[in-house]
């Protein structure tokens, strides 16, 4: 029979920590103590409860780098190199608009608009002309090609710095200290040369690190080759640990950063120590029965669903449970009509060459792995056929065929900072991965997988595991759905979560009952229990 998902017994849990320890850096100009707001500027309207905490908003690069702004509990902002702006930059801030975009505040809530700039985003989401976006509480922010903002609560903002590393990831050893900026490159006039001098992918003086306001701010010094972040060339992003980088090109050295203790940081810099290949490649013992629930959305008519799984294995085949018996499979492969008025013939084909149970994607102890279970058809892993019953390592983007049948693309999603709860299941808290997304791109399905390990983010932005339209006020990172021992949990990381119709306070995070109804900004979801029959075409 299948697992039901069974809530804990409190329904409210305690606010999780920030993703990255807060760090504050001097502020290159005097930081105000208050913004001042004229009437006419002031939402007359607003019924909104004002925020438990005050907010802030850290200026990361530029003319202002360091500087941390107290934010008003309501009012708008008017952000730009105008003088009269409340948050005013420099007159040849570079990519800066005059009048370039507006923070409106309103207790909780708040919303970035754009007025016709070179362009605003809020954790790569680019934020549509006139149309305000909603903020999370940590939000990154950029305007223009490179001006960096930080939107988080005053305190995280101005809490004492701790002390950072970074590594080379392909590299035993070439690890650095993080206490100011540090320049990475080729040249001797580097801060720090780990790089080697004849590595030609990257300049001499590359790029700058810099700790600032609990996260650490990447510049490109104008390299003749590029930085690279997620695969996309940039001038500047803010980082937080688990989020790796890369010089010269996408696939140029690698770079990681953690936080750390001061004890740490007093010791030799070293990169964390480093499981042996094969103690990576080593299988967590099975958790049993997993977690098992759907995550409904119905937008424009079409309806989508996200499968939602916890545990260490998640198998993969054609069958069915049969009443009474154990389930063979967690994933019910079915072969979805390609086109329109496909003959049923042709569909029912290519699901007979999925075998009764194929495969097993399973969690290892530093990754995850790909395992066909002696499948008549076979599978591959990005065009190459899989050896039967032997685990291979999977990329961060890969894609899973069973060949001339049904296919699977596959994405790692990072875990960024501490997890929220220990996960359970056997998981260890310092696995690297938060999830496994998978989707089916040849066969015009609205169905996606998730199989989760840690803590991923529900939103408007490109990384959210279920992305939502910004049109309904969904923020990018609007809220984080975690394990909490095995059970999903969900934290409001901005305003406008609801749960079974009751808002979430930011930052309190609720355990999901069976059944339970949310809400993140106009967008409504449906959390409810898996039958295997649910995996059929939309």
């Amino acid at each position: 029979p299948a697992t039901r998902h069974t809530p804990a017994p409190p329904p409210t849990l305690d606010a999780p920590a920030p993703l990255a320890p807060p760090t504050a850096a001097p502020a290159a100009t005097p930081v105000p103590t208050t913004i001042e707001i004229t009437p006419a500027e002031t939402s007359r309207t607003s019924t909104a409860a004002p925020t438990t905490a005050p907010l802030g908003l850290a200026i990361l690069t530029g003319s202002r780098a360091g500087t941390v702004l107290p934010l008003p509990a309501q009012g708008v902002l008017r952000l730009g190199r105008d003088p009269a702006s409340e948050v005013a930059f420099a007159p040849d801030e570079s990519g800066v608009s005059t009048r370039h975009a507006r923070l409106s505040l309103e207790g909780a809530r708040a919303t970035l608009e754009d007025t016709s700039s070179t362009g605003s985003w809020i954790e790569g989401a680019r934020v549509s002309p006139n149309a305000p976006l909603p903020l999370a509480r940590g939000a990154r922010l950029r305007l223009g090609p490179s001006l960096l903002l930080l939107f988080d609560r005053l305190e995280t903002l101005q809490a004492p710095a701790p002390a950072w590393r970074g590594w080379r990831v392909d590299e035993p050893g070439a690890a650095f200290r993080l206490t100011g900026p540090v320049t990475l490159g080729r040249s001797q006039a580097a801060d720090q040369q780990v790089v080697p001098p004849d590595d030609r992918l990257v300049s001499g003086a590359h790029c700058r690190l810099t700790p600032r306001a609990g996260v650490v701010v990447l510049e490109d010094l104008g390299s003749t080759n590029g930085t690279f972040l997620r695969g996309e060339r940039v001038q500047a992003a803010a980082l937080r640990a688990g989020e790796g980088f890369r010089l010269g090109g996408p696939e140029g050295p690698k770079f990681a950063l953690e936080p750390g203790s001061a004890t740490e940081l007093n010791q030799a810099a070293a990169p964390p120590e480093q499981l042996s290949a094969e103690a990576q490649h080593t299988p967590l013992p099975e958790s049993g029965d997993a977690a098992r629930a759907k995550l409904e959305v119905e937008l424009g008519g079409e309806r989508g669903c996200l499968f939602l799984f916890a545990g260490t294995r998640l198998r993969f085949g054609r069958n069915r449970a049969a009443p009474g018996k154990p389930r063979q499979n967690d994933l019910v492969l079915r072969a979805f009509p390609r086109v329109a008025g496909e003959a049923a013939e042709l569909i029912k084909a290519r699901t007979q060459r999925v075998s009764g149970h194929h495969g097993t994607y399973v969690v290892t102890l530093g990754g995850l792995a790909l395992r066909d279970d002696g499948s008549t058809q076979g599978t591959r892993l990005d065009g190459r056929e899989l050896a039967p019953r032997a685990l291979t390592p999977l990329p961060e983007e890969h894609l899973c065929e069973v060949p001339d049948s049904v296919a699977l693309r596959g994405q790692l999603l990072p875990q960024r900072g501490p997890r929220a709860f220990a996960p359970g299941l056997g998981i260890p808290a310092q696995h690297p991965w938060a999830g496994l997304r998978l989707e089916r791109p040849r066969d015009g399905s609205q169905h996606a997988y998730l199989l989760l390990l840690g803590d991923v983010s529900l939103g408007s932005g490109p990384d959210d595991a279920l992305a939502l339209p910004a049109e309904l006020g969904v923020a990018p990172r609007h809220a984080t759905l975690s394990l909490r021992e095995g059970r999903f949990a969900l934290t409001a990381n901005a305003a406008g979560v609801r749960v079974a119709g009751v808002e979430l306070p930011l930052g309190a995070a609720q355990v999901l009952q069976p059944e339970a109804t949310l809400r993140l900004g106009q967008a409504e979801l449906r959390l409810s229990e898996v039958d295997d029959g649910d995996m059929k075409p939309a």
